[in-house]
């Protein structure tokens, strides 16, 4: 075989491969959280790391809510030693939305005027 033949060889036998496909970025997560007259429901959650589209709807009689998401310490302490977001849902506003991308870990997210009213996430390794 010559060298042109042995080109265009190459070349269809390269042609034929299949493309290299890069993994796609995760798709996010939705994770709903209703603030209710009693507390935040679910109060507890597992979620896989990476990207977590986050929605609080207020479902509670209370028209202006501070609500905080934070890291805890990890010494089964539910204790916040990293704020993440304030999140402020006044009168005007029903729900949040917003998207975050979490480490594992265990979060609590919390609402400054009702300190029974809280909801556990916990972001597992994998």
């Amino acid at each position: 075989m010559n060298r042109t033949c042995l080109r265009l060889v190459t070349l269809i036998a390269l042609l034929a491969l299949p493309e290299v496909v890069r993994p796609a970025p995760p798709l996010p997560r939705t994770l709903l959280l209703l603030i209710r007259t009693h507390g935040i429901e679910p109060a507890q959650v597992k979620v896989p790391p990476g990207p977590l589209f986050m929605v609080v709807h207020n479902q509670s009689t209370a028209r202006h809510l501070q609500l905080s998401l934070g890291e805890t310490g990890g010494n089964g302490v539910l204790t916040v030693t990293n704020k993440v977001r304030d999140i402020d849902l006044p009168q005007s506003k029903v729900s949040s939305k917003e998207m975050y991308v979490l480490t594992p870990g265990t979060y609590l997210l919390t609402e400054a005027s009702h300190p029974a009213w809280n909801c556990k996430i916990i972001v597992t390794p994998n």
